[in-house]
């Protein structure tokens, strides 16, 4: 059974930034491993009627870092490369690429991509041939890529396409044309990984439905313009871990997620955002609660509860999301939950 428990808390921060853009997950440091397929064509520059063409296979893995605008790109990876057409050509290399690309959408990006080929033979001589081998190879091109991600994601999906041409490799002319795909997860601290035990889906009758409880009706808030919980706030936060401690089985994961309006500076109130959904998961670690069970995102303001440019919508927007997910909930699980609830509500 999975239980999904959100609490709201109050917030005031301030930010901006256009709905439909985001920085995926809301993470801005992304490990990615990735695999390239494509075709490849060397022509002989002094004989042109000589021309060899074939496959070209790698694997690799690569960091990317979002910005609003703009990724970019550093990997490392090994391909395998092979051409006969009549001449046997193998070429057998690890890989180093850089790459910028600009986002022309939320999803779309764009930009140069440079690839420097490492091997003991990198300069595509025919099978035999060692009078001119040479042990890198630069090649240039460009690259585009559709990212399949949503702002609640924890991972990513990607792929698109690059082509490719070398910059420095004599008395020939090598040409990729290579389909790109990729998946990754966003990166901080290692206690900060998602615990990634499968969820089963319990049959209807025994579902928890999803709570939603504004902690501003708690007293729970933060200093203005500060990730530093405010009045009584932690001592609240402590009496939950105290039910998440005492109830450990009952749960595997929590995820935390800040949030905030859509007036200010965006990268400010991105990394606000950040800040104060780990000092929620830095009070239950305080209380004995492993961080590999806990993950704190911030999402700025790109998840949006009330869409309004008012000052009603922006109070409902700022907000944390406290989300605890498990599959054996006891009846004592959720009546302690409920007591805190009702103890702390000043509706």
């Amino acid at each position: 059974m999975k239980i999904l428990i959100i609490v709201t808390m109050f917030v005031t921060s301030q930010s901006v930034f256009p709905d439909e853009n985001y920085i995926p997950g809301g993470e801005n440091h992304w490990w990615f491993l990735g695999a390239e397929l494509g075709s490849q064509d060397k022509t002989d520059i002094q004989a042109p009627e000589v021309e060899n063409n074939g496959f070209q296979v790698g694997i690799k893995g690569v960091y990317s870092h979002y910005w609003t605008d703009f990724v970019a790109d550093v990997g490392l990876g090994y391909r395998y490369d092979e051409m006969d057409d009549g001449v046997e050509v193998d070429t057998k290399a690890f890989f180093l690429e850089l790459g910028a690309r600009y986002r022309l959408s939320n999803r779309w990006s764009l930009g140069p991509q440079v690839q420097m080929l490492l091997g003991k033979d990198v300069s595509f001589s025919d099978v035999g041939t060692n009078s001119d081998d040479k042990s890198s190879a630069l090649f240039l091109g460009g690259r585009i890529f559709y990212d399949f991600s949503e702002p609640e994601d924890d991972f990513m999906f990607r792929m698109g396409a690059q082509a490719l041409t070398d910059m420095n490799i004599d008395d020939r002319k090598v040409t990729y044309l290579q389909v790109v795909a990729e998946i990754g997860w966003p990166f901080g601290s290692a206690d900060e990984a998602v615990v990634t035990e499968k969820e089963e889906t319990a049959p209807p009758k025994k579902q928890v439905e999803k709570i939603r409880l504004s902690l501003k009706q708690l007293g729970i808030k933060f200093k203005t313009g500060s990730s530093e919980l405010d009045g009584k706030s932690e001592e609240i936060l402590n009496e939950i871990a105290s039910i998440l401690v005492e109830n450990s089985r009952d749960w595997t994961r929590i995820k935390i997620s800040g949030h905030t309006d859509s007036t200010g500076g965006y990268e400010m109130n991105m990394n606000l955002s950040k800040e104060r959904a780990r000092s929620v998961r830095d009070v239950f670690i305080k209380n004995s609660i492993s961080g590999k069970r806990i993950r704190a995102v911030g999402y700025g303001p790109n998840k949006p509860i009330d869409k309004a440019k008012t000052k009603e919508a922006y109070a409902i927007n700022r907000r944390v999301e406290l989300q605890i997910y498990g599959k054996n909930a006891g009846k004592e699980f959720l009546r302690q939950l409920n007591i805190i609830i009702k103890k702390y509500s000043r509706i």
